[in-house]
């Protein structure tokens, strides 16, 4: 490094530079100026920056982007606090026999990751939400995988920080990967959050296979969820 000082200093010395120009009496001249001429730009200034903010966020698409972190098939997760929810009704949930039930319950195609087994318990939720459950195990904690399709509108929303979110290869399809405790709330097609859906959610992994938004939850790092979705 003292090289290099000394090499620029040489350079210096050999640049030809033209004389800075005097900008004295411009300078004193602004500032000799009277206040109420500087305003009036500034005050347009301010709104032609309104008027743009403005007509930014009246664009559906580009107001999406500006206010959502992403969405990704039914799921939105945006970078903010999660809104207060009212009461509302339980959501209705039954227990079936097993996934093919589900399938039949819902018209979804669900497939869970061959790597969990056979799963301990299968859930029909609102009748659009296939819910598959698998106890702990000696090499993993309990694990949820949450199917459903989620389109045209989201079914969950996802409040969280930016840095807590990642993007995965989930067998070679693009998922998401949520470290941190964040809030998730259920929307029904009526586009009502659900109170009794709010709750803290784990490290969860989301990816879009076959039409279907698998969400899948457990104590892992991004590493494992994404080696037991891949498994699919």
């Amino acid at each position: 490094m003292a090289d290099l000082g000394r090499e620029l200093r040489a350079l210096g010395r050999q640049l030809d530079v033209p004389p800075a120009p005097d900008v004295t009496r411009a300078v004193r001249a602004r500032l000799a100026s009277p206040p109420a001429r500087r305003r009036p730009v500034l005050r347009y200034a301010l709104v032609v920056l309104l008027v743009l903010l403005s007509a930014v966020l009246a664009v559906p698409p580009v107001r999406a982007a500006v206010l959502d972190f992403f969405r990704i098939g039914g799921v939105s997760v945006r970078s903010e606090p999660g809104p207060p929810v009212p009461p509302t009704p339980a959501l209705s949930s039954r227990p079936v026999a097993d996934l093919q039930e589900a399938e039949r319950a819902t018209g979804l195609r669900v497939r869970p990751p061959a790597a969990l087994g056979p799963p301990d318990s299968v859930l029909v939720v609102e009748g659009r939400v296939v819910s598959v459950g698998w106890r702990a195990s000696a090499d993993r904690p309990e694990v949820r995988l949450d199917a459903f399709d989620g389109l045209p509108e989201p079914i969950f929303e996802k409040y969280l920080r930016f840095r807590d979110a990642v993007e995965v290869d989930v067998g070679g399809v693009p998922g998401w990967y949520v470290g941190g405790p964040h809030e998730l709330v259920y929307v029904d097609p009526g586009g009502v959050r659900r109170e009794s859906s709010a709750r803290l959610a784990g490290p969860t992994l989301i990816w879009v296979r076959g039409g279907t938004t698998y969400r899948l939850e457990a104590d892992l790092p991004a590493t494992r969820l994404a080696a037991l979705a891949a498994s699919i």
